[in-house]
């Protein structure tokens, strides 16, 4: 039996209901009237799922098609409990009716999905999506492109994950990603094709995120990552004492009533909470460790021991366990994140060279100048974005490089793709002005507005903002800055 609703069935049916004989085909409650509200179609299709129950067989597809519906209807009226149960009985009607590997369950796994994801189940959402996988390789060759889609959204889900992570130790959601990156790059090898831009920007976005996890490449370890932070603090600092003007408070944890600290006296403590942040990312750039642990009593870094345990392989022929190297394989796959990167990167720019399709060509090539740029080589990047727009001009495609506003790259291009996986129950929003630099770089942040109170939250999203990376707006094929470039992001706290 259908679990008991909060909404209990009406007595009686309404006057659109009396012309319906149940004997007829079932008909969307739409076309029976469009103009009924939410609530009485909740009652009308609990009144009839209560007289099919009573008529007919537990499992008779009109049951299914009801339930359905009624989870359509209760979704709406933000009743996500009510909706879970309603789908997860229309869907265990279609399993009867089709069996377990029907193609026609996937619709339903997904409300099934969706109602766990406003539920704040992220256990359960994970499952969901992992059944649809599961679904999709019951149907399809797991080498066809009719799988990708699903993979592409399994790894937007590792990187909600580890987006909203509460413990810096925790790599699984990154290496469940790779896996499934990696998975997809087999099918379009497979296929013979070059991957599509959503991967190369999924691409982007977790090689990036794991890349900040450690130490880099050679290359990239002797980036001035120290002076990055000192600028990415100082956009920090202005940013808050513009939100605060008046900043000779002391601290808030000195103040007896915390309600009535004035707003202008909250400069400071935004300051500190968002060079903590800044200071995190950077001591794991440099060093691969935590805030907890001392930088002085570490050892040297990652990549560091890495190569200096290259240099001390024995030569060929000389046996002995006498070297020992002190390597965790986990993270080493994170300092080989850049190399990847770039190689994907390059490989899908050379296929997409090799056909006539301009258009994903175009892309391509940006695509490689936005990981350069990310990682700090900006001469490198201005050089292929100049390239790419010769090529526009080449092929009459210099409109596809007009851009009215600069394009965030990596996390920061898909953040409001990412699932909220996240337990805080408080939810706010802030707008922003930035000022954003030839070479993508922010250098001004300016709250417009915003509706959050907890004030360490805003300050750990206006630092995370400060180390956004943009791909430039092109005039002519040079970079131009952008002083007024509007943003709009959600804070959960």
């Amino acid at each position: 039996m259908f679990r008991k609703s909060r909404l209990q069935p009406v007595v009686f049916l309404s006057i659109i209901w009396s012309s319906v004989v149940f004997a007829q085909e079932a008909s969307p409650l739409s076309s029976l009237n469009p103009k009924i509200s939410n609530t009485e179609a909740v009652n009308l299709l609990m009144a009839q799922i209560a007289e099919v129950e009573h008529s007919q067989d537990s499992f008779d597809p009109k049951l299914g098609e009801l339930s359905f519906e009624l989870g359509l209807q209760l979704s709406e009226l933000s009743l996500n409990e009510d909706a879970l149960s309603a789908f997860q009985r229309s869907d265990q009607n279609m399993k009867v009716r089709e069996g377990l590997y029907s193609e026609n369950r996937e619709p339903l796994i997904r409300k099934i999905y969706e109602q766990h994801i406003e539920l704040k189940d992220w256990e359960s959402a994970g499952s969901s999506l992992e059944n649809i996988a599961w679904l999709k390789a019951r149907n399809f060759d797991s080498k066809s492109l009719e799988f990708v889609g699903i993979l592409q959204e399994m790894v937007l889900w590792d990187l909600a994950q580890d987006y909203y992570r509460e413990s810096l130790d925790d790599t699984r959601p990154l290496i469940l990603a790779a896996k499934d990156l990696e998975k997809i790059y087999e099918i379009y090898t497979a296929q013979g094709l070059p991957i599509d831009n959503e991967t190369a920007n999924l691409t982007i976005a977790f090689n990036h995120r794991a890349a900040l996890r450690d130490e880099l490449t050679e290359k990239i370890g002797a980036l001035n990552t120290d002076a990055i932070a000192a600028s990415q603090i100082l956009t920090t600092e202005r940013a808050c004492h513009r939100s605060y003007p008046d900043n000779r408070s002391p601290a808030l944890d000195q103040v007896q009533d915390q309600d009535q600290v004035p707003e202008q006296y909250l400069a400071r403590d935004c300051v500190r909470a968002g060079t903590r942040e800044i200071e995190a990312n950077t001591r794991e750039l440099n060093y691969g460790v935590s805030e907890n642990q001392s930088i002085t009593s570490t050892a040297p870094p990652i990549l560091a021991r890495y190569l200096q345990s290259i240099s001390r392989l024995p030569q060929a022929g000389q046996t002995g366990n006498e070297i020992q190297y002190d390597i965790n394989p986990d993270q080493m796959y994170f300092a080989r994140s850049y190399s990847r990167g770039k190689e994907v990167l390059v490989e899908q720019m050379d296929a997409w060279s090799a056909t006539d399709d301009i258009h994903n060509t175009l892309d391509s090539m940006l695509n490689l100048a936005d990981w350069y740029l990310l990682f700090g080589f900006d001469e490198d990047a201005m050089e292929i974005y100049s390239s790419a727009w010769d090529f526009a001009e080449e092929n009459d495609i210099t409109g596809s490089m007009h851009m009215l506003s600069p394009k965030p790259i990596s996390t920061a291009g898909i953040v409001d793709s990412l699932a909220p996986v996240t337990m805080n129950r408080n939810q706010g929003e802030a707008i922003f002005s930035l000022t954003i630099n030839a070479y993508g770089h922010v250098e001004r942040i300016e709250l417009l507005e915003t509706d959050v109170e907890d004030q360490d939250a805003l300050a750990r999203l206006i630092a995370e903002m400060s180390m956004s990376k943009y791909r430039p707006i092109l005039r002519d094929g040079f970079p131009v800055a952008d002083v007024a470039h509007r943003v709009s992001r959600k804070i959960f706290y």
